[in-house]
């Protein structure tokens, strides 16, 4: 059972979802479930999946009360413009959220309102993006369920919605990205087995550079091609990591060239791991050779690739997961402005 405590405003007796199913119509319980299903097919984590539940049904409770009766599928744009408002203002009175309706329509609405409380503060920019990236994904998944009958679900109504949220100017981290121009140039140079296989888990794994430096053997799963890291807190994060088959070719060339049958992948001089700086020399020295940027570091590695996949991706939970971040707003952070990543 998903609690649903992470919302900006609290509906009292829209605690779970048994409870939800109890307030909205049958349509949409039944788009509801069906996306949890696809979530699940879809291997999400278990924290995805309760975060886009909450999102999603807090979505749900609102569109409920301000159109009832109205179906899911009758979602337009305009809609989705004051669902941002309501975001964005963080309102407290229900009033305010219905100010733009007719007066009529706000009379009505507002007699069956005694046991619906709002209350709380604005969403963070990442928070609204968040939001409205679960409820795109939502659309995209109907429209492509049910947009072959008839206009239902044809547009999804979300997709340029989420472009209007601009994200941070300011990377509060000052790490440089690594652009894809210059990914491009490295990849025409001439290095070993164990050079490429740092740079491709860092440009497509997302690793630390102390994360590289940690891993073992026994990390790297041939079958599942899956990379069990130990992150920040010693916490262990097992993914299937982007261009896995990239990245496995040059592991298997690496321990046979290295002769590594156990412990450390990259070992150093005293056989343990190899030490962060060594690796650090190491990618800097490569930068050099073709002459990028004297800002670029290794923890612009990671940085790229946050950014390129949220390009392709536009889902801010899917890449928090993948970077294995405990915070949305952590990863927004990562993410530079796409006009630049080419």
């Amino acid at each position: 059972m998903v609690y649903i405590r992470s919302f900006s405003y609290n509906i009292n007796y829209m605690k779970s979802i048994d409870e939800i199913s109890r307030v909205l119509n049958s349509d949409s319980q039944r788009y509801f479930n069906e996306f949890l299903n696809f979530l699940k097919l879809s291997n999400r984590s278990a924290h995805t999946i309760k975060n886009y539940s909450a999102d999603l049904l807090k979505f749900m409770g609102w569109y409920q009360y301000l159109f009832k009766g109205r179906k899911i599928s009758k979602v337009d744009r305009k809609i989705i413009d004051h669902y941002l408002t309501f975001l964005a203002s963080g309102s407290s009175k229900i009033s305010r959220e219905i100010s733009w309706l007719p007066s009529p329509i706000q009379r009505i609405l507002l007699r069956d309102t005694r046991d619906l409380i709002l209350s709380g503060k604005a969403l963070s920019v990442g928070s609204q993006k968040r939001h409205l990236s679960t409820i795109k994904n939502f659309f995209e998944f109907l429209r492509e369920s049910y947009g072959d009958s008839g206009r239902k679900f044809a547009i999804n109504p979300v997709k340029n919605k989420l472009h209007s949220i601009r994200l941070k100017e300011v990377d509060t981290m000052q790490t440089k990205l690594l652009k894809k121009s210059d990914w491009n140039r490295i990849n025409k140079m001439v290095l070993g087995s164990r050079e490429l296989l740092i740079l491709n888990l860092m440009y497509y794994g997302g690793l630390r550079l102390s994360e590289v430096c940690r891993l073992e053997v026994e990390n790297f799963d041939l079958v599942q091609r899956s990379v069990e890291v130990e992150r920040k807190g010693g916490k262990l994060h097992k993914f299937i990591p982007r261009r896995a088959q990239t990245i496995f070719k040059f592991l298997r060339m690496h321990l046979d060239r290295s002769d590594i049958s156990e412990g450390p992948i990259f070992p150093g001089r005293d056989g343990g791991h190899i030490s962060s700086k060594t690796v650090y020399n190491l990618v800097i020295k490569i930068l050099k050779k073709i002459r990028i940027d004297d800002d670029i570091t290794p923890h612009s590695f990671r940085k790229a690739c946050a950014t390129e996949m949220y390009a392709k991706s536009k889902d801010l939970l899917q890449v928090r997961d993948y970077l294995n971040h405990s915070d949305a707003a952590v990863t927004q952070t990562y993410i530079e402005n796409l006009t630049i990543i080419q």
